[in-house]
């Protein structure tokens, strides 16, 4: 009897171990299949704010076709309703352009102070939504867009051009490489004043 009790015992030892193996086993599976889960859904909501961003471009270029405006080769391949100029052609067109164009400077009211494109109006990329309207009356106007190095200026043609304007030009590699006139409070100059005693 103590024999066969023994048996059971160990039989009973066995399939529970077996058990517990099984459902860590499960545990392990379902703490595997939530992290995929959540990998998942972070990636369909990056998708959704892709595919958003992707139809306010398509519909600005929807616009300015339905407009009868001109829609370039690079406008269509990369999905922007603006135009990516080098400051090379920008410092051109500055030089030679005989029509009205507005400059307008994305950078901050410090940055503009000390160094600016002659001309050129200063409209924050930090509060372009609130003082666009006020600073950019015509929505058929020809509007230059810079800051230090293109990334801001990208983001007030990406603003601006869903907001009808169509005349936008970024100055991609910005301020940093322009070689054309400035105008602006340059850093002062340090002196070394060496003591020869």
């Amino acid at each position: 009897m103590t024999l066969t009790l023994l048996f059971l015992l160990a039989v009973a030892l066995v399939i529970s171990v077996k058990l517990w193996i099984k459902i860590s086993g499960l545990e392990d599976e379902i703490s595997r299949m939530k992290s995929l889960l959540h990998v998942i859904e972070s990636r369909i909501l990056e998708l959704q704010e892709q595919n958003f961003e992707a139809m306010k471009r398509f519909k600005v270029q929807l616009l300015r076709v339905a407009s009868r405006k001109p829609l370039t080769k690079e406008m269509i391949f990369s999905a922007q309703a603006y135009t990516d100029i080098s400051v090379a052609e920008a410092q051109r067109v500055f030089k030679e352009e005989k029509d009205p164009i507005i400059w307008i400077d994305v950078r901050t009211p410090k940055e503009f102070s000390k160094k600016r494109i002659p001309g050129a109006r200063s409209l924050p990329l930090n509060i372009l939504q609130e003082r666009f309207k006020a600073e950019l009356p015509s929505e058929e106007s020809k509007i230059f867009v810079y800051c230090s190095e293109g990334d801001r200026s990208c983001s007030a043609c990406d603003f601006l051009s869903q907001q009808g304007y169509s005349r936008l030009y970024n100055i991609r590699e910005g301020l940093n490489q322009w070689l054309g006139p400035t105008e602006g409070q340059s850093e002062p100059q340090l002196i070394h004043i060496e003591n020869r005693g």
